[in-house]
C-alpha cells in the first residue's frame, strides 16, 4: 500500500529552512510560527522534528548543504583514535612523537554514545 504524504504548510516550510540554517527547534519555531512563548515554540519544535514529512525536508535540506550523516559521524570515527604529538628537545637533538589523545576520544565516545542512543545518567566526561 502506497502512503500518500502531504507538502508541508507554508509554516513548517519555514521552520524548515531555519532549521537547516542552524537554528535551534525553538528558535525556529518562534521564526515560522505565530508564537513568542519559548514553552510553546519548545512544544512545536518537538512536534515537528517527530513528523516523518519535516524529519524528510529537514535531511534533505541539510544534504543540499552537504551535511549527511556520513559528514556527522566520519570526525567522531577519527576522533576515536586521535594521537597528539609532541617535540622533545631542539636543533639537531630534536624528536617527535605521537601518544593517545584521550581527551579527545574520550569525547568522541561520549558523541558516538549519544548518536547511538546509549548515553545514560552512567556516561559523564
Amino acid at each position: 500500500m502506497v502512503t500518500k504524504t502531504r507538502p508541508l504548510t507554508q509554516k513548517q516550510t519555514k521552520f524548515v529552512k531555519a532549521k537547516a540554517e542552524g537554528k535551534t527547534g525553538v528558535e525556529a519555531a518562534l521564526i515560522a510560527y505565530d508564537t513568542t512563548d519559548y514553552n510553546t515554540a519548545g512544544t512545536i519544535a518537538v512536534e515537528n522534528l517527530q513528523k516523518p514529512t519535516i524529519k524528510q525536508a529537514l535531511d534533505y535540506e541539510m544534504a543540499k548543504q552537504g551535511i549527511t550523516m556520513e559528514a556527522i559521524i566520519r570526525p567522531v570515527k577519527e576522533a576515536l583514535t586521535a594521537e597528539k604529538v609532541s617535540f622533545g628537545g631542539s636543533g639537531e637533538d630534536a624528536i617527535a612523537g605521537t601518544s593517545p589523545d584521550h581527551s579527545a576520544r574520550l569525547q568522541a565516545v561520549k558523541i558516538a554514545a549519544q548518536f547511538m542512543g546509549c548515553l545514560g545518567t552512567w556516561f559523564v566526561v
